[in-house]
């Protein structure tokens, strides 16, 4: 359940962050949006799990599909330094993106329907009761 919450959560700031560089360029602001993700990133947040499983997966199958916290940011410093262009979507190149060298990630084709992209920023609009832009992509 985790896994497929981490993915709907993914394909949500997919879409947000898709539908605000395109608001911002239509409204000829000088915001500009991007995503990254670091991959599985060997970092605290597994402290949590069972010591057992804990172990079980870091010494086992942990070094064939993560990487360094430190290689996990590279993603989201090579979209924020300025390489990017806005709308660019980094992260790991390697095997699934789980790891390896920060460049372009890819995404589904749904993340990218712009049907979806509108209701999730119509949602969320309503959600905080303002309105970010007053034209529509």
């Amino acid at each position: 359940m985790t896994g497929l919450r981490l993915s709907l959560n993914e394909f949500e700031n997919l879409q947000y962050f898709s539908k605000l560089f395109k608001q911002a360029a239509l409204y000829n602001s000088d915001i500009n949006s991007f995503a990254a993700h670091p991959g599985i990133a060997d970092t605290e947040l597994s402290r949590n799990y069972p010591k057992w499983l804990y172990f079980i997966v870091k010494y086992t199958i942990a070094p064939f599909l993560t990487q360094s916290a430190r290689n996990g940011a590279k993603p989201s410093l090579l979209a924020s330094l300025g390489v990017a262009q806005g709308g660019e979507y980094f992260g790991p190149t390697g095997y699934k993106e789980y790891k390896g060298k920060a460049g372009k990630a890819s995404s589904s084709d749904l993340s990218k329907n712009p049907e979806v992209a509108k209701r999730l920023w119509e949602v969320s609009e309503q959600l905080v009761n303002f309105k970010y832009f007053q034209f529509d992509v």
